[in-house]
């Protein structure tokens, strides 16, 4: 038994952290605080070559390079661009979350001098 056609479309390319995940770090005030990032030995480039949007590690800057004019980041940046659903939005898109019927009234809480005094003008 080996590998067929079907096997291989089946495999799939992690993408890392999903887009809600990195919608936040792509924001210009995150990008502001953004520091850079501490030799680590254990990661490609010792952690040096970072792309965010994409939130992989390069081993040096001209493959970094290489990979920003890729398909795949130019995908993601495209699919960035607008903001991804949170938690909250799908659920009332599936019509189980809050639901937003504007400001409560207070029913039932009338005081009981408005109420006499209304009643008083009906009878005069």
């Amino acid at each position: 038994m080996g590998i067929t056609r079907a096997n291989l479309r089946k495999k799939r390319r992690s993408n890392g952290e999903t887009l809600d995940q990195t919608y936040p770090q792509m924001q210009p005030e995150a990008l502001k605080k953004r520091k850079p990032h501490e030799i680590d030995a254990d990661l490609p480039g010792f952690g040096q070559f970072y792309c965010v949007p994409c939130s992989r590690y390069f081993v040096d800057e001209p493959t970094l390079l290489v990979h920003s004019q890729s398909k795949f980041h130019k995908k993601r940046l495209r699919q960035l661009k607008e903001r991804p659903y949170d938690h909250d939005e799908a659920l009332r898109a599936a019509g189980s979350g809050g639901i937003d019927n504007g400001p409560k009234l207070n029913r039932g809480k009338t005081s009981s001098s408005s109420s006499t005094t209304k009643v008083m003008n009906d009878e005069e």
